[in-house]
């Protein structure tokens, strides 16, 4: 009697390496945590410096640390005592 079509006598079962490429193929699909510390440096892509014509202080900041800004946007208000008393006399 001939052996059924498929059979495969004197070789190792395919179940270990089908199992294998199962594992292989899950590793890459899903997803999982992983975090490589490193040390780094950041620095703003732009950067400018900013003066008064007059002696004053930040009296408020109008953003939050993170946030976008656009060109143009109020970052903060200065105060200047000694120029509001000029304008007011």
């Amino acid at each position: 009697m001939a052996p059924a079509q498929g059979a495969h006598f004197g070789h190792p079962p395919d179940a270990p390496y089908h199992l294998a490429a199962l594992a292989l193929v899950l590793l890459a699909v899903l997803p999982r945590q992983s975090r490589v510390p490193a040390p780094a440096l950041l620095r703003a892509e732009r950067q400018t410096r900013i003066y008064t014509a007059h002696p004053g202080r930040v009296a408020e900041i109008l953003v939050r640390q993170g946030q976008s800004v656009a060109a143009g946007e109020q970052l903060l208000r200065l105060a200047s005592p000694d120029l509001e008393h000029s304008i007011a006399t």
